[in-house]
């Protein structure tokens, strides 16, 4: 009968104990994380031991770390930011848009075990790439405004004039994709004879997961009765500034 009480006992020491370790235990990660394209970004995560027996991290369900500090794949930019400590962070070197995904971290210590997963999103900011107008004055004045934005995700174009009217369904836009999966972006606006008023053309930016536009780039058109006073007054100027030569010549 004392035998099968001390067993007992044991039995519950034992159960009490692998339960306790088990409370004992904590992973604390982010649960989210924004990247930027490019860039190296962080995939915060923390125990509370360094008693670690085994690390297991996958990436959409792929290993990439298994019991080693050795990764698989992506060209050895995944790392664990501090080895050998408390701190199992990732850094991802030069982050690319493929980088994004869940990443599921997988620990077991002698204080249990424990799982935690954290979705990173890369994002490439978007930037105007090139700006460029175009005035064509024969047969017919003609203005070509064209904006291109390279990012991710992807990106509208819109256009106004002085800031009100839209004029963005009269223009042209194309969209190609890079090597490394930005969206290059192209939106042309061409605006001809009676069409053509005086103010402030602009293309604005916005990425499509956002409401508000993040780039502008602004126009300045003259009308052609402004464009003829210019040119009369730069004609006023030079007649001033000209010397009479003798002979009637005019320099």
């Amino acid at each position: 009968m004392g035998f099968y009480h001390t067993v007992t006992f044991l039995c519950v020491i034992l159960s009490t104990r692998t339960y306790l370790a088990t409370q004992f235990l904590t992973l604390n990660c982010s649960h989210s994380v924004t990247g930027l394209f490019d860039r190296d970004t962080e995939l915060p995560c923390k125990i509370n031991t360094l008693h670690l027996m085994e690390l297991r991290i996958s990436k959409n369900g792929s290993t990439i770390l298994n019991g080693s500090t050795h990764f698989r794949g992506a060209q050895g930019r995944i790392k664990l930011l501090h080895p050998n400590s408390l701190d199992i962070s990732l850094i991802i070197q030069k982050t690319q848009l493929s980088d994004g995904g869940t990443y599921q971290y997988d620990v077991e210590t002698t204080s249990g075990h424990r799982i935690q997963t954290i979705t990173l999103k890369v994002k490439a900011p978007h930037h105007l790439s090139s700006v460029t107008r175009i005035p064509i004055t024969t047969p017919v004045r003609t203005e070509i405004l064209i904006c291109n934005t390279i990012g991710y995700p992807l990106a509208q174009i819109h256009w106004f004039i002085n800031g009100t009217s839209n004029l963005t369904s009269s223009a042209n836009i194309s969209s190609v994709k890079t090597p490394q999966g930005l969206f290059n972006i192209t939106s042309t606006l061409q605006i001809e004879g009676v069409n053509v008023s005086k103010g402030n053309y602009s293309c604005a930016v916005r990425n499509v997961e956002e409401i508000e536009y993040k780039l502008w780039q602004n126009f300045s058109i003259l009308s052609d009765a402004s464009n003829i006073e210019k040119l009369a007054e730069e004609e006023k100027v030079l007649i001033a500034t000209s010397v009479i030569l003798p002979g009637g010549l005019l320099v």
